[in-house]
């Protein structure tokens, strides 16, 4: 099943709606009477192997929107070449899946794709966290992070993104740039902004590409309007040098 670029993705699930019922590539919100029956069965997973141990403080629980962005950006501060981003070492940094799931976790897995979601208790969101290479690409990989919510569409602009905002664009951006990565800020559309005030970031470091897809907390008051949240991540490899091509 081909993957899209989360970018692409979570402003599909902004913008276009009714393109949305045939894609079930994308990285859209599930509706709300199908979100639990469209994740993967619930059973033992086979991403635990030696590369991939849980973390004893997760084995029974579940783990919140902050630490699940939090142990991304451990994973990228931690990635400093191309040949770093593995799976084994995606998996291990974030401490997923947990070895024990929750009635609320799922993991997936089909040729060079793995994922573990997550609903997230008392609220309608839910996240998923995933890994994909791909060896018909030259060996690319990508590592991504996307909160889902069933009504998180351009025609609904008052839903709200408190429940999932433990680590908010600023922060997310200060990180970035302590860790060596430069900043290559795109603007949004007009229309993408005004509507759910959603905006892209990028940041960059040697073979490292990081895009991120930011949105308002809230329509109202002001403050919510003008914070953002983290609302998707995807992390790539990519290569500008010999040197780096040979390490995929």
């Amino acid at each position: 099943m081909p993957r899209v670029p989360i970018i692409a993705a979570l402003r599909t699930a902004v913008l276009l709606p009714l393109v949305m019922v045939g894609c079930v590539a994308c990285l859209a919100a599930k509706p709300s009477d199908t979100r639990s029956s469209s994740m993967p069965s619930k059973v033992d997973s086979p991403m635990h192997d030696a590369t991939t141990p849980p973390s004893p403080s997760d084995r029974t629980g579940e783990i919140a929107p902050e630490t699940i962005v939090k142990r991304l950006l451990e994973f990228i501060r931690a990635t400093q070449s191309v040949r770093e981003m593995e799976r084994g070492r995606f998996w291990t940094a974030l401490a997923l899946p947990p070895q024990v799931l929750s009635d609320r976790q799922y993991f997936g897995e089909e040729e060079g794709y793995q994922s573990f979601s997550q609903e997230i208790a008392d609220t309608r969101w839910s996240y998923t966290v995933s890994f994909s290479e791909n060896s018909n690409d030259g060996g690319s990989r990508s590592a991504r992070l996307s909160f889902e919510h069933p009504e998180n569409r351009n025609q609904n602009t008052d839903i709200d993104l408190g429940s999932i905002c433990g680590v908010d664009i600023e922060a997310f951006r200060k990180d970035m740039k302590a860790a060596g990565f430069s900043e290559m800020r795109q603007e949004p559309s007009q229309f993408e902004y005004e509507s759910k005030g959603v905006s892209s970031f990028g940041f960059r470091r040697n073979g490292i590409l990081v895009d991120v897809v930011a949105q308002r907390e809230a329509a109202q008051p002001e403050a919510k309007r003008k914070h953002l949240c983290v609302l998707g991540v995807e992390v790539r490899a990519f290569s500008d040098s010999p040197a780096d091509g040979a390490s995929h």
